[in-house]
């Protein structure tokens, strides 16, 4: 027989099943097969965003954007598949988008081995730097100015996020925040 497993919203593309996950829930492992290499299970894990800065003063600054949730898959570098033990329940756990200075939260499947992508980073307010996270928050911009750097991402989940820009004619905007495909760009005037 092959690996029979209930969990999430179940759907087929080929001779995979996909199981997504959109809040907590549990994968239940209830039949294995009797060939290991196919009692292997694949991943995407992905963490909430972090949310935008927050704005602190009534003229020419804009906060940084907020970064992009960590993402994890069984298939990159340092990543690796799962396997799974029959009649086995494993949590799963799906961070939600932070709010309004806030950090994302974490999602986590608590697999063979613990895999935890990293909520984004919050972006920086006036003037603060973005924070740190799965991708980075971009920096806040600034008034009267000041250098905000963007907040680092996490090694193998995303990208640092963007420094606020120098002083301009229009303000002093804030960085963007970083993703899994590339850092945050700097802000522009």
């Amino acid at each position: 027989p092959f690996l029979v497993a209930s969990g999430g919203t179940e759907t087929t593309s080929g001779n995979f099943k996909i199981h997504t996950f959109t809040g907590p829930g549990t994968f239940t492992v209830s039949n294995a097969s009797a060939t290991a290499a196919e009692n292997i299970v694949s991943y995407l894990v992905v963490a909430g965003g972090g949310g935008g800065g927050q704005k602190s003063d009534p003229g020419g600054t804009n906060s940084g954007g907020g970064g992009a949730g960590g993402m994890l898959l069984s298939f990159c570098t340092p990543c690796s598949a799962q396997t799974l033990t029959i009649n086995t329940t494993y949590a799963v756990t799906v961070g939600g988008g932070g709010g309004n200075n806030a950090n994302g939260n974490n999602s986590v499947f608590a697999g063979a081995s613990t895999i935890t992508a990293t909520g984004g980073g919050r972006g920086g307010g006036n003037p603060t730097a973005g924070g740190p996270g799965g991708s980075g928050g971009g920096g806040g911009g600034a008034n009267p100015h000041a250098t905000a750097s963007g907040g680092s991402g996490t090694s193998g989940q995303g990208n640092a996020g963007g420094p606020n820009s120098p002083p301009g004619p229009s303000g002093f905007a804030g960085g963007g925040g970083g993703g899994k495909g590339g850092a945050g760009a700097a802000g522009t005037n």
